[in-house]
């Protein structure tokens, strides 16, 4: 666990770093962004590594790091000092917030030391994305510059978005951490960050209002909804493994393998990786009625399957995205109206309105930016967010809806939007995608039933937090903001009709509810002073309500293309960004119903109070079904050996290979090319380039193919390694060798048994390459002689 004490150590220090920009950043909300300090702060190291490497002026080493961290701590302090800041504010923030900075403290401490605790029961590197994300973060390790090498694709960059790799490698290197422990404390710093993330939105949401402690307790439901909880799958499998219910229910209920699980009459099921079925509710079928796969991830899934992917890698800067949006709407409520100038117009008002407040305003560009290259598909749903929340706090500014409003937020966005691309444009020239435009969803339609079960718990809170959001609607004293509501009225209207003609009943009842929302948020800024903050966060949460429905009901009538040619990815991708909006909303929902400032004392209201906090309580414990059931499973009952080491299973059951990919990491320096068995998708092809970061002639073909699109240069490499080992001395192979730079050949069990290699054949090499390593049926050439 001494990996894990300097993973600590270090992440801390770069909270402190980027703890005087939060200070400013976060200026307007209670806790100042302390809970998102550590996040921001690894986000502004690493941006600075990553664009000077980009640029050829940093090398990739600890040095290099070091160099890019002390550059952040200089601007840092520079940006906070700018901004009128002293020790004396900073001691009396310590002062004030001692209980939060304890308490966020303690979190990120017990999240990392828990989660490495659980990954060492379930350490092994094996299945789903893994092999690819270990040999991203190898191939960052080993390249000089950026872009890294494609581990897969010799002699290519990665075409993909590996920011949140180049935060692990960093780590890694500053800490001395093998890469094959490295995996399993970056799973664990990741549960961490997104635990002390989420707990940070929450408490900035609520903390403003009195008796901080209590705010604190409640602040602790947003990690608790958006990490640690699972839907409602966990409990009908429980029931199904018991032994309860019928045949026919099971049938019903239409999840995929659960009606054919073995019953054991046991409460958890027995039957292997079960609790992959959570991810699988939404249940579509083609037009001959056979399933079509659709995935319903959600993060505490996420982190018990163990996979660094971008969506995971992603989140702790999610949370700082929309840590940003609270943040945005109150400093926006604060500004005057704009008012254009009668001479000139938008075009003598821009230049003077585009480098006001510009440090503030690049660092929210380059926050949400930075989502583009963590994981591309937030960073447009977090803009919505974080501009939603602008716009709402300049409407909030001078309730009208004028030229000079529209103006001023459609600037602010745009420019948000074009310096969150600029500023990671060295990503963007060489990235290319399988997106092939937009399709339509006709015949497919989520049932009711399995949006509860995706999403019962949250469908609560949102449910308790329309009522209390609409009593300042249905009790307000005027009306305002007129032409507002009907014009929502009128789009509610139209997608409710389509819903209802296409018999989407789940759309139908989502867009219903988001149109009660907006009409509601409308009323409530209209009826509000600007410096109302219990109204602007009201509203906040409304706006993170919203676009959480809306993301899931987009997915029943369109989706991304992609080579799967479903709405798959789309599911995915949408579902998990409004698991999450939908926890941190649902948290403040609580607080808001049972908390300080909940509005209705009457006997009604305290009737309507304990019906939500029993139905609430049910859904609460069945959705921590999953959670315990599901975490004992995965971890094999946390009765095996403890150890990070995600490669300790080849060490035990293929030592002889465990052994040559040790003389490699060792031997191979800097990032020859070497050739080695290629395959299709997780398979066990390309197994060596995943375990030390050497790029390979061609790894798994199909990821390839995904991460290039059409740009695909792929070719006949599959067969032209085939060809190298069949007949290594022929002139064909030689030519091949040398077009493709290769410097080590690996002959190992898959070698021999995928391409047929006798001893005869294997010895040929003999004659063209030095045999630099002979051990327990593992060879391994240099090339050339």
């Amino acid at each position: 666990m001494a990996s894990v004490l300097a993973w600590w150590v270090l992440v801390t220090l770069v909270g402190w770093t980027a703890l005087p920009v939060a200070l400013r950043l976060f200026n307007r909300l209670p806790g100042r962004g302390y809970a998102l300090a550590k996040a921001l702060g690894l986000l502004l190291v690493a941006y600075v590594f990553w664009l000077l490497c980009s640029l050829k002026l940093l090398p990739n080493s600890a040095g290099g790091i070091l160099v890019a961290w002390a550059a952040v701590l200089a601007l840092s302090v520079l940006f906070y000092r700018r901004g009128g800041g002293n020790l004396d504010e900073l001691r009396g923030f310590v002062r004030e917030q001692w209980r939060y900075i304890v308490a966020t403290e303690a979190i990120f401490l017990v999240g990392l030391a828990g989660w490495a605790l659980f990954r060492a029961f379930d350490p092994d590197l094996v299945g789903t994305e893994k092999p690819m994300e270990f040999a991203f973060l190898n191939a960052i390790l080993r390249s000089d510059t950026f872009p890294p090498h494609d581990p897969w694709l010799s002699g290519y960059a990665i075409s993909y978005y590996y920011f949140g790799y180049v935060i692990v490698a960093m780590l890694t290197k500053l800490a001395g951490t093998i890469p094959a422990a490295a995996f399993n404390v970056g799973i664990a710093l990741l549960f961490a960050l997104t635990l002390t993330g989420s707990f940070g939105v929450v408490y900035e949401l609520i903390g403003g209002k009195k008796a901080e402690g209590r705010a604190i307790g409640f602040s602790l439901f947003g990690p608790v909804f958006v990490a640690l909880v699972g839907n409602l799958e966990g409990l009908l499998d429980a029931l199904h493994s018991r032994g309860i219910g019928s045949a026919a229910f099971w049938k019903w209920v239409q999840i995929k393998g659960l009606a054919d699980a073995p019953v054991t009459g046991s409460w958890i099921p027995q039957d292997h990786w079960w609790w992959w079925r959570a991810s699988r509710v939404v249940y579509d079928t083609n037009l001959l009625g056979e399933h079509q796969e659709v995935i319903d991830e959600f993060p505490y899934f996420s982190f018990i399957l163990g996979d660094m992917h971008p969506h995971v890698l992603a989140l702790p800067f999610v949370m700082l995205a929309i840590a940003l949006a609270v943040q945005v709407i109150r400093w926006a409520a604060e500004q005057k109206p704009l008012a254009l100038p009668k001479k000139g117009g938008v075009w003598a008002w821009l230049p003077a309105y585009l480098v006001q407040d510009w440090e503030r305003n690049l660092l929210i560009a380059l926050c949400l930016g930075a989502l583009g290259f963590l994981n591309t598909w937030d960073f447009p749903i977090y803009w919505a967010v974080v501009v939603l929340c602008y716009a709402a706090g300049r409407y909030a500014a001078g309730r009208r809806l004028d030229k000079a409003y529209l103006v001023d937020v459609a600037v602010w966005a745009g420019r948000a939007l074009i310096l969150g691309v600029l500023l990671f444009l060295p990503f963007y020239v060489g990235f290319g995608s399988q997106a092939s435009g937009i399709g339509s969803v006709i015949i497919n339609k989520t049932r009711p039933w399995h949006y509860f079960v995706m999403f019962g718990l949250f469908l609560s809170t949102s449910a308790a937090f329309l009522v209390y959001a609409t009593r300042a609607w249905v009790h307000g004293r005027r009306i305002a903001a007129t032409g507002d509501v009907q014009a929502i009225g009128v789009v509610v209207a139209v997608l409710a009709l389509v819903s209802l003609v296409m018999g989407k009943w789940t759309a139908l009842g989502v867009i219903v509810a988001v149109g009660v929302l907006a009409v509601a948020v409308t009323r409530r800024l209209a009826q509000a002073d600007r410096t109302d903050e219990h109204a602007l966060t009201d509203t906040t949460v409304a706006l993170m309500m919203i676009v959480g429905f809306l993301l899931t009901f987009a997915v029943e009538f369109v989706f991304l293309r992609d080579y799967f040619g479903t709405r798959m990815n789309t599911v995915f991708k949408f579902y998990y960004q409004a698991w999450v909006l939908l926890g941190l909303s649902g948290a403040y929902a609580l607080w808001a119903i049972f908390g300080l400032g909940a509005a209705g004392r009457s006997r009604w209201a305290r009737v309507g109070r304990g019906a939500f906090a029993a139905v609430f309580a049910v859904l609460l414990a069945a959705s921590l079904v999953y959670t315990f059931a599901a975490g004992y499973s995965k971890a094999g009952g946390f009765r095996g050996e403890a150890t990070l080491n995600c490669l300790a299973f080849v060490q035990k059951y293929y030592p002889a290979e465990y052994d040559a990919i040790q003389w490699l990491n060792a031997n191979a320096q800097d990032a020859p090319v070497i050739l080695e068995a290629t395959g299709g998708s997780y398979s066990e092809a390309a197994r060596v380039s995943a375990r030390t970061g050497l790029p390979t002639v061609l790894g798994w073909d199909f990821h390839e193919q995904q991460w290039r699109g059409k740009r695909n240069p792929a070719g006949s490499r599959a067969s032209d390694v085939e060809r190298i080992y069949l007949a290594p001395d022929s002139p064909e192979s030689l030519t091949l060798l040398d077009t493709y730079g290769i410097s080590y050949i690996y002959i190992g069990d898959l070698e021999r048994s995928k391409y047929g290699l006798s001893d005869a054949v294997v010895n040929r090499w003999d004659s063209i390459a030095v045999r630099v390593y002979n051990v327990g049926g593992v060879r391994i050439y240099r090339y050339p002689r």
